[in-house]
C-alpha cells in the first residue's frame, strides 16, 4: 500500500523549495519514484513561476502608486509657484 503523504503549503518559493529539497532527498533513498519526483518538480517551477510574478506585479502596483504620488506632489508645488 502506498504511502501517504502529508499535505504541504506552497505559498512561497521558500516552501517550494523545501518540498523540493524533501523530495530530492526521498528519491535519493529510494522512497519515491523518479517519475513521480519529476512531476513535483515540474509542477514546483510552475508555482515559483507564478508566485515570482505575482511579487513582481505587487511591487509594481506599489511603485505606480508612488510614482502618482510623487507627480500630484510636483504638480501641486508647480501649482503654488504660479
Amino acid at each position: 500500500m502506498a504511502k501517504k503523504m502529508r499535505s504541504m503549503t506552497l505559498k512561497t518559493v521558500g516552501d517550494c523549495n523545501r518540498l523540493l529539497a524533501k523530495t530530492i532527498n526521498e528519491l535519493r533513498r529510494d522512497e519515491i519514484d523518479g517519475a513521480k519526483a519529476s512531476k513535483i518538480g515540474y509542477l514546483c517551477n510552475i508555482l515559483i513561476s507564478g508566485i515570482r510574478i505575482f511579487e513582481f506585479e505587487n511591487i509594481l502596483i506599489e511603485l505606480q502608486e508612488d510614482l502618482k504620488l510623487l507627480k500630484e506632489q510636483r504638480d501641486l508645488k508647480l501649482l503654488s509657484r504660479n
